[in-house]
């Protein structure tokens, strides 16, 4: 069972690093970018500023509750939890960024290669 637990912690770290740093891009360069170059976005900026909040601090409980040893059923809860609102996320942010990010290549935001790599 240790080595399924070590899986486990090294799978969750390496998601959380990778979504992390994804996160933090569109944070510092994308957000800032779209409020200034497309102030009519202002709405759905705030809610997926909001849902990375709520994604970080989902992400920090089900990696604390691995490292922790947390029963299955409770990691199962916070893998549920975090599916629900990266589900929602990402059909959002598709609806409401892709066309415009699709239209602008070249010209938008500086993001390191790695955003557009898809993490």
């Amino acid at each position: 069972m240790g080595d399924l637990a070590d899986d486990l912690v090294l799978r969750c770290h390496a998601v959380c690093t990778t979504l992390g740093a994804h996160h933090r891009d569109e944070d510092t360069a994308l957000f800032p970018w779209l409020r200034r170059e497309h102030p009519g976005l202002r709405d759905v900026v705030d809610r997926l500023e909001q849902d990375h909040a709520m994604i970080g601090a989902l992400m920090a409980g089900m990696e604390s509750a691995v490292r922790s040893g947390a029963s299955s059923r409770v990691v199962l809860g916070h893998l549920e939890g975090v599916d629900a609102i990266m589900e929602s996320h990402f059909r959002y942010e598709e609806r409401e960024l892709v066309p415009l990010l699709d239209a602008v290549v070249g010209d938008g935001p500086p993001l390191p290669d790695r955003f557009w790599a898809g993490g």
